[in-house]
Parts: structure tokens; C-alpha cells; sequence
């Protein structure tokens, strides 16, 4: 079975993108093993460099680094990313490199009708950065709009196309790992 963390952005109770993730944690969970490491857990980046890793640093980044795959589910606060997924992000650039050439493949919820696209970008930019370098699942792009109408009460996604935009970069996902 294939190993993919997830790190999620979504710091509400009710985020919309820990529903996401969740359910595509549930639909996927024969194929794939599924982790969600607390983001928020991680200490902020000191820009004087006196970073010394603690031991919530310590086993995301070996959370990370043992993944066949990562997914990044961001959601979009002022037209960028949150400072989680930024802080996260940033720790992932230290040595051993986790994320360098790691399949990731990234999505994310929003009421609003561009779902996460500015985000994303944001994201796209951060992950450009020569310690990061991630191999991207690219397309489908994961921007699920108007979020609050398209999950039942039981958290199941009830958007088809959105389902199978969720399928076709899963399945890409997962041939990038076979590769």
C-alpha cells in the first residue's frame, strides 16, 4: 500500500478542507495510507536561523519524508495560502529536502466561486523554490468552489465533476509514485 501525508491548511473545526481530505482519505483508503500530521503543532520559522528543531519539527519532516506522495490542501485567505501551510512549508526546506521530487499533488475548498485558485498559485510559488522541488500532479487542478453546498451531512462529496477531477489526479498521483 502507498503511503501519502496530507498537509492541510484547514485550521476550523468545520473546514471545508479537512471534509475534503477526509473523504478522500475514506475513498481511497484500499489504495493508499493516509496521514494528516498537525501543521499547527510546528513552531514558527526564525528568520536569524536559530531554528532548533523540536520533536513536533522533527517527526513531520520524517512524516514527510517517508511518503510515497504528498498532497497539499490549501485553503485561501486574502488571495494566498495560510501561514500553516507557509510555516510548514518553509520547514520542509531545511535538509533532508523531503518534498525534493516528491509526487505532491495539490487542492483545496472555499465558498467562494474560485475556490482556491489564488491559493494555489501562491502555493505553486513557494514550491518553486530550488530545497523544495516537489514533482506536481498537473492537471487536474483541485479547486472546489462554493464548498459549503457540495458535501451531505454524512461529509460525502456529492459533486460529480469535482469527484472526477479528484479520480483522474489520485490516479495520476499514484503513477507518479510507481514510477
Amino acid at each position: 500500500m502507498k503511503s501519502v501525508v496530507c498537509i492541510n491548511g484547514g485550521t476550523a473545526t468545520d473546514s471545508y478542507n479537512k471534509l475534503l481530505t477526509r473523504y478522500i482519505a475514506s475513498r481511497y483508503s484500499t489504495t493508499i495510507e493516509w496521514s494528516e500530521p498537525d501543521i499547527m503543532a510546528l513552531p514558527l520559522i526564525l528568520a536569524n536561523g536559530d531554528n532548533n528543531q523540536s520533536v513536533a519539527v522533527t517527526d513531520f519532516l520524517k512524516t514527510v519524508a517517508s511518503a510515497d506522495a504528498v498532497v497539499i490542501a490549501t485553503p485561501e485567505y486574502n488571495n494566498a495560502t495560510t501561514a500553516g501551510i507557509k510555516n510548514a512549508l518553509d520547514w520542509c526546506s531545511f535538509a533532508p529536502y523531503p518534498l525534493s521530487d516528491k509526487p505532491t499533488l495539490l487542492m483545496g475548498a472555499s465558498t467562494g466561486t474560485l475556490g482556491t485558485v489564488r491559493a494555489q498559485q501562491n502555493v505553486r510559488e513557494i514550491l518553486q523554490s530550488a530545497m523544495l522541488s516537489p514533482r506536481l500532479v498537473n492537471p487536474p487542478e483541485i479547486l472546489l468552489g462554493h464548498a459549503n453546498t457540495k458535501f451531505d451531512d454524512q461529509g460525502n462529496l456529492m459533486d460529480h465533476q469535482t469527484l472526477s477531477l479528484i479520480d483522474e489526479a489520485m490516479h495520476k498521483l499514484i503513477q507518479m509514485i510507481e514510477v
